[in-house]
């Protein structure tokens, strides 16, 4: 049994999502969409909200990219 395999796309890009659902089907994958966020739409400080430089750093050894 496959997993099933979770994509995260903006949700307008319907182009990007036809070409990634056309390469799973092939493939016989099962799969389901993730709303991504455009991170460019975003302030400083909704970034602030959501991020934390120092919480990355303890949780993942690292800050996110």
């Amino acid at each position: 049994m496959t997993p099933t395999l979770f994509v995260i796309s903006l949700p307008g890009s319907t182009t990007r999502q036809q070409a990634i659902a056309t390469q799973l089907d092939r493939h016989g994958l099962t799969f389901s969409w993730l709303d991504g966020v455009d991170g460019r739409a975003l302030n400083e400080s909704a970034i602030g909200q959501m991020y934390s430089a120092e919480r990355a750093e303890r949780e993942a050894g690292r800050q996110l990219s």
